[in-house]
């Protein structure tokens, strides 16, 4: 997330591309592990894609980034940026977080 709203991923020209061309909403899930499964913890990120951009600074930005981690070649295969929104954030699980509503 760039900010409170802004939701970027960088893709390459595959499916979850396709998709999200076709339908924009997606969930993406943020988790961080716990001791056991009750004690996972995390939020679900509901977005809209804004923008589709296949050569942009943020995508530039993002292969350099990816290139340090799965060198620059695999990083090429970074195809396209998506910009999106998020339209709502809520607990992974909200029975066990025990949220009245949703951030």
């Amino acid at each position: 997330m760039i900010d409170e709203t802004a939701v970027v991923i960088s893709t390459g020209r595959n499916m979850t591309l396709s998709n999200l061309q076709g339908n924009p909403y997606a969930v993406f899930l943020i988790t961080e592990q716990g001791s056991s499964t009750m004690d996972w913890e995390g939020i679900r990120v509901y977005t809209k894609a804004k923008q589709v951009a296949t050569s942009c600074e943020i995508l530039d930005t993002s292969r350099r980034g990816a290139a340090k981690f799965i060198g620059k070649e695999a990083s090429k295969m970074m195809q396209a940026s998506v910009a999106s929104e998020a339209t709502e954030v809520r607990p992974l699980i909200e029975f066990v977080q025990g949220w009245e509503t949703p951030v």
